[in-house]
């Protein structure tokens, strides 16, 4: 006689459209480092200067001038959002769920910080414009890293939601 095993994980329990949460952070923590590289903001300043702001190229440049704010970004930045993806992941397909409901207060916190990373370039794009002498332009690469930070917000909000279901 076979025993009915229950399956252990969220990701052989989850029906409908929460079976996409995992696939979709593994989406996300591969295209995280396509938005290192791409262009965030543009930058004119009148007719003659133009600059694109890549986040990798930022850092480099913020290393040389102020190592503080430097840790500051990478650690809430870049860290924290990878950080945040890796455990998503985890939670999904290796923990079990009990484990899971242990850990998904933690993972709410944990997408709270990486969002300081998104104020911190609206920020930017306020201070640079309410300057008056140039122009910004949002390019791709803020959208898709916006995009990410916010759908990793919205997994967390499932992985709950998939958890209370599967719970009644």
């Amino acid at each position: 006689m076979s025993k009915n095993v229950r399956p252990k994980t969220l990701a052989q329990r989850a029906r409908g459209g929460y079976a996409l949460v995992g696939p979709i952070s593994i989406l996300l923590l591969i295209l995280f480092p396509v938005v290192l590289f791409a262009p965030l903001l543009t930058t004119k300043i009148w007719f003659y200067y133009r600059n694109d702001i890549v986040l990798w190229r930022g850092l480099c440049d913020l290393y040389s001038v102020d190592k503080f704010l430097f840790a500051v970004i990478v650690v809430f930045g870049i860290l924290i959002p990878v950080l945040k993806m890796i455990a998503t992941i985890l939670c999904w397909y290796v923990f079990d769920i009990e484990s899971v409901r242990k850990y998904a207060d933690s993972l709410s916190q944990l997408g709270r910080l990486s969002m300081l990373d998104v104020m911190l370039f609206a920020m930017f794009i306020i201070a640079f414009k309410g300057v008056g002498f140039g122009a910004v332009e949002v390019q791709y690469g803020l959208y898709v890293y916006t995009l990410l930070i916010l759908t990793s917000l919205f997994l967390n909000l499932a992985v709950k939601r998939a958890l209370s279901q599967i719970s009644s």
